[in-house]
């Protein structure tokens, strides 16, 4: 089956490598790009392009015109509770957007949320699609603005509409040039990493999520949820990888009253100027307490999802990120891992 795909949100890390896992199995791909977007991820693929912003019905009414389906890959990525506004705008009012733009034009629709919205548990426990976040505990207002999209979606596909919800958890890989996954091993490599919170999350490789994507225009269920993650590490053993990888520092456990202190400060800083740690509020401190863990097994049967050995996805992640610039200090594990990768 060769169709004719709009992908929202390709310019983006994971829309990227949607982008050239669509064109990679046959199909052909339009992108709703804005005129100010990079397209280095994109460069030298068979696409065609049509300009505008998930903002604008009209817009998309355009880049919809003679398509098969829709792959709703755009989205806000923000951690600052300052930014809680155009959150809700884009993953919200943009998401109903592109889905009632489809629905009109019964096309079908991979829409993309986050694994965070199965919700989180205060032990390591993998929860499954049936699960949902609990408003009581609290969590990012990027979390509640993906929920809010989400549901969206899925009250459209109770009505009949064609929508299949894809929810990644956090992509590692290469590529990621805006660092919307990977910015703690920027942060590890420069030094600037030094502790941990006690949780834990549920990784996977963007490639892997990608070529389930591919899968999910024909395979998936409309009104069904993909969990597409499944390697659930606490973030200390995150950072032991990290360190048997490279050889650089250990990040110790931050204690919770200190982490707390910190979220605190900085909430109270925030409230009278914009500042470069606003990441470490209190909602995201007491996300990293928990732990976001995910049972991909529907995935696996239904898409033929893959999860491919953590180690190899962490380490391509880091030879991207030494490509683009040498970390604060080379040890001979970087140097082994870097020339192990130039023999392969």
């Amino acid at each position: 089956m060769n169709v004719r795909v709009l992908v929202t949100g390709a310019t983006g890390f994971l829309g990227a490598w949607v982008t050239r896992a669509f064109i990679q199995a046959g199909h052909r791909v339009r992108i709703l790009v804005r005129a100010t977007s990079p397209r280095e991820a994109l460069k030298a693929l068979p696409l065609e392009e049509a300009e505008g912003d998930v903002l604008e019905r009209s817009a998309i009414a355009r880049a919809l015109k003679d398509v098969d389906a829709v792959v709703h890959c755009a989205g806000l990525v923000a951690l600052r509770a300052r930014d809680r506004e155009a959150l809700f705008r884009v993953n919200v009012d943009g998401s109903r957007h592109v889905l009632e733009a489809a629905r009109a034009r019964r096309l079908r629709v991979l829409f993309t949320s986050t694994v965070g919205t199965v919700g989180s548990t205060a032990e390591p426990v993998a929860r499954d699609e049936r699960a949902w976040a609990d408003a009581r505990v609290g969590g990012s207002a990027y979390v509640e603005s993906k929920r809010a999209g989400e549901q969206v979606a899925l009250a459209l596909a109770a009505e009949g509409a064609d929508v299949v919800v894809l929810n990644p958890g956090n992509a590692l890989g290469p590529g990621d040039a805006r660092l919307t996954g990977t910015r703690f091993v920027s942060h590890y490599l420069q030094g600037t990493l030094r502790f941990y919170l006690h949780g834990g999350m549920s990784f996977c490789d963007v490639r892997d999520v990608a070529a389930a994507y591919v899968s999910a225009l024909e395979r998936g269920r409309s009104g069904e949820r993909y969990l597409l993650a499944g390697v659930n590490l606490s973030y200390g053993q995150l950072f032991s990888e990290l360190w048997r990888l490279t050889g650089l520092h250990r990040p110790w456990p931050l204690p919770w009253p200190a982490a707390l202190g910190m979220a605190l400060t900085s909430e109270m800083a925030s409230a009278f100027f914009e500042h470069p740690l606003e990441d470490l509020n209190l909602s995201v401190v007491g996300a990293g307490q928990r732990f976001t863990f995910a049972d991909v097994g529907k995935a696996v049967r239904e898409l033929g999802y893959r999860v491919r050995d953590f180690r190899a996805t962490l380490t391509d992640t880091l030879v991207d990120h030494l490509s683009r610039g040498p970390p604060r200090t080379m040890t001979p594990r970087l140097r082994a891992l870097l020339a192990r990768h130039a023999s392969s």
